[in-house]
């Protein structure tokens, strides 16, 4: 027997294939990038998205999930939980439990907001900006990588094939069962990839050969 290669799979999604959908209060709007649907029930085990927030507000609540919130556009949002007020400057990840009641304020006008979700008991998630040429380390699972602005130039690493060009909006899905690098390139000045990751608790197994 052998050890079997690591197996991978890239989608490009653009960003002229998501739909507008109310939040789930009805109280903005968000475009899904991707999802892994819950085996469960209806809902997700983890959910990447982008929210425009064009006023004041609650956030919508979602039960035993844990949120990561980063501010793509827009100077600043404000937010409430409990009788603490937070500022959230633009590229600042936070991270919170989609169960807190938070409501948003926009001292500066409307922004726009990269999210994402997991439900906590299906793993666990992170967010990291990049700005910078880097070789991303990725584990098993899944990364979105998201081009909030600028243009990037995304392989994997000992791979001759041709790279994924990302414009702004645009998004690459990477499903990994293995350790991985992956060289990551801006072409642009002034450019800026939200980088997502989700680690499930429990990974499916292939038998070996």
């Amino acid at each position: 027997m052998h050890n079997a290669s690591p197996i991978v799979t890239f989608e490009k999604i653009s960003a002229a294939s998501r739909q507008p959908v109310l939040w789930k209060n009805r109280g903005g709007v968000t475009r899904e990038i991707a999802r892994q649907a819950s085996t469960r029930d209806d809902t997700f085990d983890w959910r990447v998205s982008v929210a425009d927030v064009d006023q004041p507000g609650p956030f919508s609540t979602f039960e035993h999930v844990d949120r990561i919130l980063v501010v793509i556009r827009g100077d600043q949002m404000v937010i409430r939980r409990d009788d603490t007020a937070l500022r959230l400057a633009c590229w600042e990840p936070y991270a919170f439990p989609g169960e807190a009641p938070i409501t948003a304020h926009l001292p500066s006008g409307p922004t726009r907001d990269f999210n994402l979700m997991v439900r906590r008991a299906h793993g666990r998630g992170s967010v990291h900006v990049h700005r910078d040429a880097e070789s991303l380390a990725m584990t098993d699972g899944t990364a979105v990588l998201y081009c909030a602005t600028g243009a990037f130039s995304i392989r994997a690493l000992d791979d001759d094939g041709a790279p994924v060009e990302l414009e702004e909006g645009d998004a690459l899905r990477i499903d990994l069962d293995a350790d991985m690098a992956f060289d990551v390139q801006p072409t642009r000045a002034d450019s800026v990839l939200i980088d997502a990751r989700i680690v499930p608790f429990v990974r499916a197994t292939r038998p070996s050969a």
